[in-house]
């Protein structure tokens, strides 16, 4: 009897101590790597590009697309967790404009789909009782609450399975120029020892296009809280709390977007989306080591981006370029000129230092008549072009008379012309 009791007495104590471990941990965890509004503030007051404390970030413009602050490993290959729910949203967005299904199609919970939420983000969906969602409330679920069931749902009614729409992943990842992103699931669980991975540049570029083709999705995206309705089988709601930080702790205004991610291999990364005076800018973080850093970094780069970003005037449409060789005409050379304004968006303190080249389409022969296509300028920057113009002419030239060519042609032969 006694070694009964002192057996249970020993269970009792064990399970406590565990308890006691369980919440220790959680709360030693929350502490270290969530969220802490002053430590994120201290971190973006004192942040500057060439220090920033993450492994890779970008950031493009959203009215040109343009990719704007490029960190080193911009193009660098990382697991990105959850950020490639990104893709799946957009094909799912993509398949309701084309009415291929709408909000209210209904979305089927498989045995795959529920186990892919099993010990990680989800909304709880249930095989066993035959649950049927919407695809509305799917996309809620993963722009909230980052749920993997309800995005491996998805990917099955959008396609026959969830190999199939992987496929249709990657196909629109070649078709948007993403040449270093490689989708293997529609979760983001799998890592880049399982052949997925994508670059801060790619992901920037995708959430951009993104919001500019389908801007309805930045309604789902702003959403810090809900209750996920489990209708069809009549379970109690399930919570859905954000972990995008810049809008639930409301630690950046204009903030509606977009997805989280975490892995252990390359800690915490954000897509994230604001209007800063006026513009709007997508930024991407990857491999930050705690929360308040990846929210004080995407902060900090949006607000750079708008304030040292803009569209510069490199050169006025009609601005004489110079004179090139036209065979055959009244005279030697005919005067370009650039053929309309010319703009890029680009850091406002480079414009000084960007430099041109003409190149020219091949031989020019008269006659030819003023506005013709003749080329184009590149306009380069550090060696790297920014952009290119068309370069026209700028008078009309009519063939020289028979004679005039003639006496050319004797010269060339002579060596004196």
């Amino acid at each position: 009897m006694h070694f009964k009791r002192n057996k249970r007495l020993i269970v009792r104590i064990m399970s406590l101590v565990l308890c006691i471990c369980t919440i220790l941990c959680a709360f030693l965890s929350t502490t270290a790597y969530g969220f802490n509004k002053n430590t994120a503030q201290s971190i973006y007051k004192n942040a500057k590009l060439e220090e920033l404390d993450v492994k890779a970030y970008s950031v493009v413009d959203f009215s040109s697309g343009t990719l704007t602050v490029k960190g080193e490993a911009g193009y660098t290959h990382f697991t990105v967790g959850n950020l490639v729910k990104t893709m799946t949203l957009y094909l799912t967005f993509e398949a309701v404009a084309a009415k291929t299904l709408t909000l209210d199609s209904e979305v089927r919970v498989t045995k795959n789909a529920q186990n892919a939420g099993t010990g990680r983000e989800s909304v709880f969906l249930d095989y066993g009782k035959k649950e049927v969602i919407s695809v509305k409330q799917a996309i809620e679920a993963i722009c909230v609450a980052n749920a993997n069931d309800a995005a491996y749902a998805l990917s099955e009614t959008l396609a026959m399975n969830e190999a199939e729409f992987v496929t249709k992943m990657n196909a629109k990842a070649k078709e948007l120029g993403l040449k270093d992103t490689c989708f293997v699931d529609s979760t983001g669980i799998k890592t880049i020892e399982d052949g997925q991975y994508s670059c801060a540049n790619d992901i920037a570029v995708l959430t951009c296009n993104l919001i500019k083709k389908f801007p309805e999705s930045l309604e789902y995206t702003k959403v810090t809280y809900g209750h996920f309705e489990h209708t069809s089988t009549r379970q109690p709601k399930t919570e859905m709390i954000s972990s995008n930080d810049l809008i639930r702790k409301k630690f950046m205004e204009n903030c509606d977007g977009f997805l989280t991610g975490y892995s252990k291999a390359d800690g915490y990364a954000q897509c994230a989306t604001a209007t800063v005076d006026g513009k709007r800018e997508v930024a991407v973080v990857l491999g930050a080591k705690d929360k308040s850093t990846r929210a004080a970094t995407l902060r900090f780069l949006m607000e750079y981006a708008a304030k040292n970003y803009s569209y510069a005037l490199i050169a006025t449409g009609g601005t004489f370029v110079r004179k090139v060789n036209i065979k055959e005409g009244k005279n030697l050379k005919i005067k370009t000129a650039i053929a309309s304004d010319f703009y890029v968006i680009m850091n406002v303190n480079d414009v000084e230092n960007v430099k041109s080249e003409i190149i020219l389409d091949g031989d020019l022969k008269a006659p030819v008549e003023k506005g013709k296509k003749v080329g184009y300028v590149v306009y380069k920057l550090d060696d790297v072009e920014i952009g290119r113009a068309e370069l026209v002419t700028d008078e009309n030239m009519d063939r020289a008379g028979w004679f005039t060519r003639l006496i050319r042609k004797i010269l060339e032969w002579l060596g004196i012309n």
